[in-house]
């Protein structure tokens, strides 16, 4: 089977600035065939537009981060980019919304982060 960068394919079905469902598909080839697509994230992708998956290739695993644009219309100039983990398992995806996460970017694994008195810690 192809690596995972060659199979998945995320994608919005955005017609305006608006947030929307993130979908994605998988095949074994570029080419195909291609499965039907499936949810990713909550109905709205935690308000984000999808963008772009970025992969971290550490030292002991790959981690994907989905980034997201968060549109603030008429605001455009306040517009952001949001990031978030997204976890695989075999050909699912899994995209969950962290308001903090941390990642080792030499051997490629993530955490949440999770306040205690204010201070964020490793969950």
């Amino acid at each position: 089977m192809a690596p995972f960068s060659a199979r998945i394919l995320a994608k919005a079905l955005a017609l305006s600035l608006d947030p929307n469902q993130a979908k994605y598909g998988t095949a074994t080839a570029i080419a195909g065939p291609w499965t039907a697509l499936q949810n990713l994230g909550d109905s709205t992708t935690y308000d984000t537009q999808s963008n772009y998956v970025i992969p971290i290739v550490g030292t002991k695993t790959t981690t994907f981060i989905f980034s997201g644009d968060r549109w603030q219309d008429p605001d455009l100039v306040s517009s952001k980019y949001i990031w978030f983990p997204i976890r695989v398992n075999g050909t699912s995806l899994t995209m969950d919304r962290y308001d903090q996460w941390q990642i080792d970017l030499t051997t490629g694994e993530w955490w949440p982060m999770v306040t205690d008195g204010g201070v964020a810690q490793k969950g």
